[in-house]
């Protein structure tokens, strides 16, 4: 009698979980601060409008990574700095957008690399931000 497959094991546990989604929302806020503070000086009321909807849809990215941000009563203190999400935040300091959109870009492929360590059964909510955000970055490097 044949043995079912075994189902994929989990590579990244809650505690890390916690800390990247945290890192990510951080990231996101950032992103979306510097492009708010950028509006004022962009050229012409077309480049407003785009830089008003890409800080929109990164804060909207932070509402999402809001929602699947785990309680973790014992190590809430503890959950910080993020590998790939590091460098990525210290770049977004200014307000220049074309240092924002590689900012955006570097994201994407940390965001693509977790892709392929979440598993379906055990980190559903989070596999499910990641499509939603990926696609928008998709959307926003198309453009």
């Amino acid at each position: 009698m044949s043995r079912p497959p075994s189902p994929k094991r989990t590579q990244v546990g809650i505690a890390e979980w916690a800390r990247r989604v945290r890192g990510a929302r951080a990231v996101e806020l950032q992103l979306a601060e510097a492009l708010g503070r950028a509006i004022p000086s962009a050229p012409g009321g077309a480049a407003k409008a785009a830089l008003a909807a890409e800080a929109r849809r990164h804060g909207r990215h932070a509402e999402l990574w809001d929602g699947v941000v785990p309680v973790l009563h014992d190590l809430d203190d503890a959950l910080v700095a993020v590998d790939g999400l590091d460098a990525v935040a210290g770049v977004v300091s200014g307000d220049d957008p074309q240092a924002v959109a590689l900012v955006s870009a570097q994201l994407a492929a940390v965001y693509r690399a977790w892709l392929h360590e979440a598993t379906r059964v055990a980190d559903a909510p989070v596999i499910d931000v990641l499509d939603l955000v990926l696609r928008d970055h998709s959307d926003i490097e198309a453009s």
